[in-house]
C-alpha cells in the first residue's frame, strides 16, 4: 500500500475514532435530557390542587375567593387535560343560611365541571357550617372530628331541607344520599342501613329513613339485615371514625392535612 493510501485511510481511522468518543461524550447528556424530559412529562401529569381554608362565618368574601380559585381551576383543567382538586378546610362557627346556601350551590354548579371539591374537616363542625362538606365530591375528616347536626337540635325550615335534598340528590358525593342528610339536618329522623337482595344471589346496603325502610319492605324485596345507625330524637352527627366503619359520609380519614395532598398526589399551587 502506498504512503498516500496510509494516510487516507489512518485519516478515516482518526475521524471514526473522534465522530464514537464524541458520541460517548453526549451519551450522558441525551440520558440527563430524557430522564429531565420525563420527570416534566411526570409533573406535568399530576394532580393540580389548591388550598383554602373557610373561617368562620362565612361571608361574600369567602364565596368571592372560592368562585374565583375554582374557576381558575377549571381553566387549567380544561388548557391542560388535568385532573384539579380544590381542598376546603371547613371550620367550626357559625354563618348565616344565605351564604352557605350560595357557596354550596356554586360548589354543585355546572360552572366548574372538572373542579374536584375535597372538604376536609379536622375539628367537630355542626350547624350551617356542616352544608358545605355534602356540596363536596369528598368528605375527609379526623377520626375524632363530628359533623352534623345543622339545625342545632332542631329541624331546618321546609324550604332549607328541600335546597339540601335536590344538592345532594345531584350525587357529587357517592357516600352522601339524602336520607343521610335528612337524618343530619332533622333530629326526628331515624336513619336505618339495611341489607337487602333485590334479586337472587346480589347483595346490597342501603341507607334509608324508617319511612324509606317501611316502603322497601311493602316492595317485596327481600330484607337480610337491618341496623338503625340513628334513632329519632338524637340529633345526626357522626365521627369521622364511625363514619368510616360504616362506609357513609367519608371516603377516608387523615389525622394531618398533609395527608390529604399525599393521598391525591397533589401538586398543590
Amino acid at each position: 500500500m502506498s504512503q498516500r493510501h496510509e494516510s487516507r485511510a489512518s485519516k478515516r481511522i482518526r475521524r471514526a475514532i473522534l465522530v464514537c468518543a464524541a458520541g460517548l461524550l453526549l451519551l450522558p447528556r441525551l440520558h440527563i435530557t430524557r430522564a429531565q424530559d420525563a420527570a416534566d412529562a411526570q409533573e406535568a401529569a399530576r394532580p393540580v390542587g389548591r388550598y383554602i381554608t373557610l373561617e368562620s362565618p362565612i361571608t361574600d368574601d369567602s364565596l368571592a375567593w372560592v368562585k374565583q380559585t375554582a374557576l381558575e381551576l377549571q381553566q387549567i383543567a380544561s388548557q391542560e387535560d388535568r385532573t384539579v382538586f380544590l381542598i376546603l378546610e371547613v371550620r367550626p362557627g357559625t354563618s348565616q343560611f344565605h351564604h352557605v346556601y350560595a357557596l354550596a350551590d356554586f360548589l354543585t354548579s355546572s360552572a366548574v365541571p372538572n373542579v374536584r371539591a375535597v372538604a376536609w374537616v379536622p375539628e367537630t363542625v355542626v350547624g350551617h357550617n356542616a352544608i358545605i362538606p355534602l356540596a363536596c365530591s369528598e368528605i375527609v375528616m379526623h377520626p375524632d372530628a363530628q359533623l352534623g347536626d345543622i339545625g342545632l337540635g332542631k329541624s331546618l325550615s321546609a324550604d332549607q331541607q328541600q335546597f339540601i335534598r335536590k344538592m345532594v340528590a345531584k350525587r357529587r358525593n357517592s357516600k352522601v344520599n339524602e336520607f343521610l342528610a335528612v337524618a343530619l339536618m332533622d333530629p326526628l329522623a331515624t336513619l336505618v342501613q339495611l341489607t337487602v337482595s333485590p334479586q337472587p344471589g346480589v347483595s346490597e346496603k342501603r341507607l334509608v329513613t324508617e319511612q324509606e325502610a317501611e316502603r322497601v319492605l311493602r316492595s317485596g324485596v327481600e330484607i337480610n339485615d337491618r341496623k338503625t345507625i340513628k334513632e329519632a330524637g338524637t340529633p345526626g352527627l357522626f365521627s369521622g371514625a364511625s363514619a368510616r366503619s360504616l362506609d357513609i359520609l367519608v371516603v377516608r380519614t387523615a389525622n394531618e392535612r398533609f395527608e390529604l395532598a399525599d393521598h391525591y398526589g397533589l401538586c398543590l399551587l
